[in-house]
């Protein structure tokens, strides 16, 4: 998978959530995108940790009821990347796959 498609679904994830005004959230999507350019190894670092896929107040974790399934697959996406891009982690592809059930589970 390119760094094009990473950029391209933080970017898209950082859209979704400026709009639905979650800017502390899209604030942390666009410090991954700025270091994305500027330092690979803290991107890595900072994309793999706790402020995308801890607990409470994580990226992923934040409750958007009304998109739920395209905020969803938004972070299905982001972990798919991780993954293509051999940055995924234990943690990134758990929620990935428990997500995407969900999705197609219609939870």
């Amino acid at each position: 998978m390119s760094d094009d498609a990473m950029v391209s679904v933080l970017a898209e994830l950082e859209r979704f959530l400026r709009v639905r005004k979650y800017y502390g959230h899209a604030d942390v999507v666009e410090r991954a995108i700025d270091l994305h350019s500027s330092d690979r190894s803290a991107f890595v670092e900072f994309v793999q940790g706790g402020s995308f896929w801890g607990g409470s107040g994580a990226v992923w974790e934040i409750g958007i009821a009304e998109f739920r399934d395209e905020f969803w697959r938004l972070i299905v996406r982001v972990a798919g990347v991780m993954e293509a891009s051999g940055i995924g982690t234990p943690r990134s592809r758990d929620i990935g796959v428990i997500l995407e059930h969900w999705i197609r589970s219609a939870v």
